[in-house]
């Protein structure tokens, strides 16, 4: 007749063991709050029409469907939302000419009006656009509109959307061409960091708090 009392003890010293190594674990994790960017792209098309040699564009930006954007791209790329948003920040802006209709030499500004204050947030100097056409031109930015652009978003997000509207304007003008009236197409693009914050419950194994 076989003897299970040693088999049995064995199988309750396992299941102490795991009990105990289970509460150990449990005992040595806590909720640490993690803070991660999240890179993000926007992007706006402005139709430029020039009459007499020279040209000036403004379109209102509505903070109110650029942040529906973000909150739909934020939930369906990477499962979180507008709630988890610590803070904003604008990286950086390149533009792309998508069509010209004259071979044309441009100088002018792209300029941001937000709070009853404007700044420039990029220039363009000398570029004759068929030779860019379709290439996207990372151009240095200037850091007032920057900061503008940056305190829009910022209050936008802590506010609850009270301030709602900035406004985009480009203006400038032609040179080394008997052109005076054309049109042309340019597109701006954002590049925005979004910091989410998040709980996460890690493993401490010191107890550390």
């Amino acid at each position: 007749m076989r003897n299970n009392n040693g088999s049995v003890s064995m199988y309750r010293y396992f299941l102490s063991y795991i009990f105990i190594i289970a509460f150990l674990l449990m005992a040595t994790c806590k909720n640490v709050l993690v803070y991660y960017p999240v890179p993000l792209t926007s992007e706006v098309v402005l139709d430029i029409e020039v009459v007499n040699g020279s040209y000036n564009k403004t379109l209102p930006l509505d903070l109110d469907i650029y942040f529906k954007d973000l909150d739909d791209q934020l939930q369906s790329d990477y499962g979180v939302s507008l709630d988890d948003v610590d803070r904003i920040k604008l990286e950086g802006a390149a533009y792309t000419i998508l069509e010209t209709d004259a071979d044309i030499v441009v100088s002018g500004n792209v300029n941001l009006t937000y709070a009853s204050q404007s700044d420039t947030l990029m220039g363009l100097e000398g570029v004759r656009l068929e030779e860019i056409l379709d290439k996207p031109q990372a151009d240095a930015l200037y850091s007032e509109g920057i900061g503008l652009l940056n305190q829009a978003l910022q209050e936008y997000l802590s506010f609850g959307g009270q301030s709602k509207y900035v406004d985009l304007n480009t203006n400038g003008s032609l040179s080394e061409s008997t052109a005076t009236n054309m049109k042309f197409t340019m597109k701006i693009e954002f590049t925005i960091t979004t910091v989410i914050k998040k709980n996460h419950e890690v493993f401490d194994p010191l107890g550390y708090k």
